[in-house]
């Protein structure tokens, strides 16, 4: 089957927020990010990509089904929690003023391993890139490698970030968000993120499988 990349900038995206929140919760319960979240709750958060003019949300569509989704914001942009990374960020000596935060990047355990990771990054630099930003960034969780949680089978080798070019940067933030406990609870607790940043290139882009 065929799978289109969609695009959609600032407003274009609200029909699409109900999807990204529910993906959200859904992927980011698993380790590492361990995230206990609400629909409802969460949709409020993801409104930003669509409040703001040079938000974006592009999804991977197969036969009107979204199997995949990836959104962005400008660093630069009046939200409080990309200003707080931002300073954060600058005072450890990494400056994000003109970077562009690549937010979610999730794909449907059925279509990964296909490249649709690789092609929505793509796009999502070439629309960066046509806004002037000059650097992509992101954010993963952080956990310790003898974490209770941590799945067998889960090595830190799959990351996607470093296959899509993007290099660890000397900055960790803290967040504080419901966080799934070892006996199946949740607990507002504060979680370690790592900061990831790439260069905009469409040139040397790294495409992965």
């Amino acid at each position: 089957m065929t799978i289109s990349i969609e695009i959609f900038k600032g407003p274009e995206g609200a029909p699409y927020i109900p999807k990204l929140a529910q993906m959200r919760v859904k992927e980011f319960f698993n380790f590492p990010y361990l995230y206990v979240g609400n629909v409802e709750e969460d949709a409020q958060y993801s409104q930003y990509y669509s409040q703001t003019p040079q938000g974006l949300i592009l999804c991977a569509v197969e036969e009107n089904e979204m199997v995949g989704i990836l959104s962005g914001l400008p660093f630069s942009a009046p939200v409080a929690f990309l200003k707080s990374w931002r300073n954060h960020a600058k005072a450890q000596g990494v400056d994000l003023s003109e970077a562009y935060y690549a937010g979610e990047l999730i794909i449907e355990e059925a279509h990964r391993k296909k490249g649709l990771a690789s092609q929505l990054m793509k796009h999502l630099e070439d629309e960066a890139k046509k806004m002037g930003y000059k650097n992509l960034a992101g954010i993963t969780a952080i956990r310790a490698e003898n974490h209770p949680l941590r799945p067998q089978n889960y090595s830190s080798a799959d990351l996607v970030w470093p296959k899509l070019g993007f290099q660890k940067a000397p900055v960790t933030f803290s967040i504080d968000y419901p966080t799934r406990q070892i006996e199946g609870s949740a607990l507002v607790e504060k979680n370690d993120m790592a900061l990831w940043v790439r260069e905009i290139n469409l040139n040397n882009y790294i495409a992965i499988n």
